[in-house]
C-alpha cells in the first residue's frame, strides 16, 4: 500500500461493523496517557502561572483543537456523513467549541463552561467509547480520543490557572445554561430522531435499562445527572482551593515568621 492508497483508507467513508475494542490494550493506553498528562498539569501548576509558559501551552492546545474539527468537519461533509448526528450538539463538542473560544477571547464565561462540560464529558466519554463505526486506523478514531484527551487537559488548565472555580452565583447560571440547553438538544431529538448527547437513550444497554424505565424517566434522570456530577464537582473544587488557600497562608506565617 503507498502514501495514497494509505491516506484513503485512514479518511475512508464506508462504515465496518468491527467497532474499537473498549478495554483493550490500546484504550487502556490512551487512558493512561490522559492521566499522566492531568498529572504533569497539576504537579507543574505554578509554572503554568507564568505567562510565556501558559501562552506557548495555549496555543498548543488550540492549534490542536482547531485542527481537529477542521478536519473532523471537512470529513463529514465530504465523506457524505454530515448529516449522520455530525451537529455539534453533544457535550463535548460543545465544549471544545467553548474551549476553543476561550483560549482566544479569554471570557471566564466561556472558559467555566468549557471547563465544567469538558472535564465531565471527557472523562466519560474516554471510559465509554461513542466512536464512529469505523476499525482502527481511521481519522475519526483519532480524532475522538485527540479531541477528547486535549479537551480534558485543558479543562485541567483552565481549573488550575484561572479564576474559574465559579461562585455560587456562577454555578447557578452554569446549571441553568446546562438544563435549557438539554431540554432544548432534547427537543431537537425528538423531532429529528437524533439522539445528540444521549438525551433521547443511552448508548449502551438500551434494552435492559428500558425494561426498567420509560423513556422520558431516563431523559430526566440524565438532566438531573447532569446537575448532580457539576454540583459535585463544584464542591470537590471548592475543597480542594481552601485547602491550597490555607497550606499558602500558613506557608507566608512560617515564611514571615
Amino acid at each position: 500500500m503507498n502514501m495514497i492508497d494509505y491516506i484513503k483508507y485512514f479518511f475512508r467513508s464506508e462504515a465496518e461493523s468491527i467497532p474499537f475494542k473498549s478495554f483493550g490494550l490500546v484504550h487502556f493506553l490512551l487512558i493512561l496517557l490522559a492521566l499522566i498528562g492531568c498529572v504533569v498539569l497539576i504537579m507543574n501548576k505554578e509554572k503554568l502561572k507564568e505567562t510565556k509558559i501558559s501562552r506557548v501551552l495555549e496555543k498548543n492546545f488550540l492549534y490542536v483543537l482547531v485542527c481537529q474539527q477542521l478536519i473532523l468537519y471537512s470529513w463529514y461533509a465530504f465523506s457524505g456523513n454530515l448529516s449522520n448526528e455530525a451537529l455539534p450538539l453533544y457535550h463535548c463538542r460543545i465544549a471544545i467549541i467553548f474551549t476553543i473560544i476561550s483560549f482566544i477571547t479569554n471570557k471566564k464565561s466561556f472558559k467555566i463552561v468549557a471547563s465544567y462540560w469538558g472535564l465531565v464529558g471527557s472523562a466519560l466519554a474516554l471510559f465509554f467509547l461513542g466512536l464512529d463505526p469505523y476499525l482502527f486506523p481511521h481519522y475519526t478514531v483519532f480524532s475522538y480520543f485527540i479531541g477528547h484527551i486535549v479537551l480534558l487537559w485543558s479543562s485541567i488548565y483552565f481549573f488550575i490557572t484561572g479564576d474559574i472555580i465559579a461562585d455560587k452565583e456562577s454555578l447557578k447560571e452554569l446549571l441553568i445554561f446546562t438544563n435549557i440547553y438539554n431540554i432544548n438538544v432534547y427537543i431537537f431529538n425528538y423531532f429529528k430522531h437524533t439522539n445528540y448527547s444521549y438525551l433521547s437513550e443511552p448508548p449502551f444497554l438500551k434494552e435492559v435499562i428500558f425494561s426498567f424505565i420509560s423513556p422520558i424517566s431516563y431523559t430526566v434522570g440524565i438532566i438531573l445527572f447532569f446537575n448532580l456530577i457539576m454540583s459535585l464537582v463544584y464542591k470537590i473544587l471548592q475543597k480542594i482551593y481552601i485547602v491550597n488557600n490555607k497550606k499558602q497562608y500558613l506557608f507566608k506565617i512560617h515564611v514571615n515568621s
